[in-house]
């Protein structure tokens, strides 16, 4: 696990070797997102969005499936002192429906995929449905 600091901000990030770390275009994407109450960061990944949106927040639900890159994120929000704003959720974005209410949120945050979309079979029926 390796630890860096997140730019813009005096939050510690801990991100895995062998999984995907943050690049500059997350570092774009959050400073264009503007103030609310509540947000939800999806497939949050290390956490990097909602550590740099931390301060435009009372409330940030992150949710991934991918138990490695949670439990790095688990500990940048430890050491942050962060535990209480933003709540980790593990479960597939497509079952937050169950799980949130419409306009629950001000906003939703996500970074592009980044997989190798050669092996991956597309369906835009369930993504037409999802908030």
């Amino acid at each position: 696990m390796k630890k860096d600091q997140v730019p813009g901000t005096n939050f510690i990030i801990f991100q895995d070797e062998d999984e995907f770390k943050y690049t500059t275009d997350s570092l774009i994407l959050s400073s264009f997102v503007k103030k609310g109450r509540r947000a939800l960061d999806l497939g949050c990944g290390n956490g990097i969005l909602s550590l740099r949106i931390a301060d435009r927040y009372e409330e940030i639900h992150s949710v991934d499936i991918n138990k490695i890159v949670l439990e790095n994120f688990r500990e940048s929000l430890i050491v942050n002192r962060l535990e209480d704003k933003i709540k980790i959720i593990e479960k597939d974005v497509f079952a937050l429906k169950e799980v949130y209410e419409t306009n629950y949120f001000d906003s939703i945050v996500f970074n592009p995929p980044y997989y190798d979309y050669e092996n991956i079979k597309f369906e835009t029926i369930p993504a037409k449905h999802f908030f």
